[in-house]
């Protein structure tokens, strides 16, 4: 382990000011940056005119270069924060001659320490009750961490989709799934689409016809111009989103610039704006109106010309471009010229509209922010450190995190949808790793690469046997989790005074199932759930259940007559109406006159006893405390 002295001149960065953001810091490194190892400790020192300590930390990253070599940064966990006590020398007392080269003129921003240093600072801490430790609060909150792919499979109706939700929530929250289940469902749905409405959780279903195109990129003609161009899939999207989410951590996480209005929040609050009833029309230069259509995926805009019915996409992107673009004032002349340097030749003038009525908006915006929020002051070398993080390779300890769940995976061609993204999207792969890799896409002709904070929630219906059949390349890449049907959740219901237990009765089918297939099959509760009474129970057993069954034993009655017994069967044989089989042979006569017929009743024919008779003729007693173990 090695000890390091971050230094900080006050006259340039007032590192007080980013210990105010919290206990976890990305900041910049030069001098010795190749000798820092993970699990370094730090001590935050600020030189000038105010010298002291202003914390002790730990490196919680690797070492992590800046987008093209341009510098290298790392992440410390602040365990002392001392921003309102720093440690003076007067505190240190007679140890002080220990400190002397830090208090000299100190160029560098990173210097060696020594162990001695480093403890002689927490003694001072710990006996002054300077601070308490930071990781222990961590400690006692434990973040859970997440596989960044994840596949829930097991039989149909186990409740896959339905735990996705659970699943999803877990991450983006950092709760525990034990956590999350105890929630009320009502709850969970309505934050899990905020989420959605957000940006932050999407949800897709594989099928056969969505391919490469669609979840990665593809090309589509212009309507408008005739022209071939790029067209982002989902997963490219969402992953930019993902990537979106780790930039603006920084964001937060830096003091803000005098008079600088964040876009994200103010065009957030621009797309409530326009949804109200005091939005009526966006306005072209040439006082046309624009209507809004909708408020589409990741904050694009859907608009139409007032006369018409013909419906385009205002990027979300291109308003950021020109609301980045003309920060310093809006030309006069050659205004559309100008703007489709910036946005490109599709629709500029309607681009320009958007962007006018957010202007607008933006005057009542900074006027709430300045009497909420009053301006602070920051040096210019701190905005400099705030453009040296745009990096690609951003630890994931402070941004937000993306979810895209994908229902029944295992119906499209896994190895061609995903494509060359395959081979990054295991967690080794991503962004900010020790061997993170970007693919260059085929269509675009650029370098692709999966954010750290973006994780996959894939659903299957299959067995564990089916599973070791797919292929090895694709499955080392998730963390599969089983799911089992669970009869202890069901209800009892009441029919003609007679309850039937649905919960006892799929245990046992299910029981009775795995003894002829094995482990691997059984029914899912899903179906059960919601049946309230025998009318419901019968249209779910014959509508979905009885057809799984079927599909199971390959239409084998016999077999599906062991799982559910006689009272589902009529039985009957052909020689009783005499023998109707054309004179052949005497020994396949004999053979085929004297077999046993075995139909499947329909619904309406069967009783509620019928159903009460699966489980009631258990006779050993080990089954009937596995039973009432599920009733508890």
């Amino acid at each position: 382990m090695n000890y390091w002295l971050f230094n900080y001149n006050e006259e340039n960065v007032e590192i007080s000011k980013f210990l105010e953001k919290g206990n976890i810091l990305t900041v910049p490194v030069e001098n010795n940056a190749q000798k820092i190892e993970k699990g370094d400790k730090v001590i935050i020192w600020q030189s000038g005119k105010l010298k002291g300590c202003l914390g002790l930390g730990m490196i919680i990253s690797e070492l992590l270069e800046a987008e093209g070599g341009a510098g290298f940064f790392v992440t410390i966990l602040v365990n002392f924060n001392l921003r309102t006590d720093p440690i003076s020398k007067k505190l240190l007392g007679s140890t002080v001659s220990n400190f002397d080269k830090f208090y000299k003129d100190l160029k560098k921003d990173c210097y060696r320490a020594s162990q001695k240093q480093y403890e002689l600072l927490l003694e001072v801490i710990q006996e002054n009750g300077l601070a308490v430790d930071a990781s222990s609060e961590l400690t006692q909150n434990t973040v859970p961490i997440f596989p960044h792919n994840i596949i829930l499979y097991g039989p149909t109706g186990t409740g896959k989709t339905y735990r996705t939700i659970n699943y999803a929530l877990a991450i983006i929250e950092q709760k525990p799934l034990e956590v999350i289940a105890q929630e009320s469902r009502r709850d969970l749905r309505s934050r899990y689409e905020q989420y959605m409405e957000d940006g932050y959780i999407h949800f897709i279903t594989f099928h056969e016809n969505f391919k490469y195109r669609d979840f990665v990129e593809g090309i589509r003609s212009n309507a408008m111009t005739g022209q071939a161009e790029i067209d982002d899939g989902v997963f490219k999207q969402v992953a930019l989103e993902a990537k979106r989410s780790i930039v603006e951590s920084l964001l937060q996480n830096m003091p803000s610039e005098e008079n600088s209005v964040d876009f994200n929040q103010l065009y957030a609050a621009f797309l409530k704006f326009i949804k109200t009833d005091n939005f009526k029309a966006f306005i072209t230069p040439m006082e046309k109106k624009i209507l809004l259509h909708k408020i589409a995926q990741f904050g694009h805009i859907s608009v139409r010309p007032q006369n018409s019915f013909s419906v385009y996409t205002i990027s979300k992107h291109k308003i950021k471009k020109l609301y980045t673009h003309f920060k310093n004032g809006i030309p006069i002349q050659n205004l559309q010229d100008e703007i489709s340097k910036v946005v490109g030749g599709a629709n500029p003038m309607a681009i320009w509209s958007v962007f006018a009525e957010l202007k607008r908006f933006e005057v009542s915006y900074r006027q709430n922010i300045e009497e909420e929020n009053p301006s602070v002051d920051v040096d210019d070398l701190s905005v400099k450190e705030f453009e040296i993080n745009k990096m690609k390779d951003i630890a994931n300890f402070q941004s937000k995190r993306h979810v895209l769940i994908i229902d029944e995976i295992d119906r499209g061609d896994i190895a061609k949808t995903f494509g060359e993204v395959l081979s990054i999207l295991g967690s080794k792969k991503r962004e900010g790793a020790p061997e993170g890799q970007a693919v260059i896409l085929p269509y675009s002709k650029t370098y692709f690469s999966i954010p750290p904070n973006l994780y996959l929630i894939g659903t299957m219906n299959v067995s564990d046997n089916a599973l070791a059949k797919m292929d090895a390349g694709w499955r080392s890449r998730f963390n599969f989790i089983k799911l089992k049907p669970r009869p202890e959740v069901l209800p009892r219901i009441i029919s003609e005074g007679k309850e039937i237990d649905l919960g006892k009765m799929l245990y046992v089918i299910n029981k009775r199932i795995q003894i002829l297939l094995g482990e691997d099959y059984g029914i899912g509760h899903a179906h059960l759930i919601d049946v309230q009474d025998f009318q419901q129970l019968k249209w779910v057993f014959f509508g979905k259940m009885v057809p799984l069954l079927i599909d199971y034993f390959n239409g084998n009655v016999e077999k599906i007559g062991l799982v559910l017994g006689r009272d589902f069967f009529h039985f009957y044989n052909p020689g009783e109406n005499g023998n109707i089989l054309a004179d052949f042979s005497p020994e396949v006569n004999k053979k085929y006159h004297d077999r046993k017929k075995y139909l499947l009743k329909a619904y309406h024919e069967v009783n509620d006893d019928a159903f009460i008779n699966i489980y009631k003729a258990l006779v050993p007693e080990e089954k009937k405390e596995a039973l009432a173990k599920n009733d508890n």
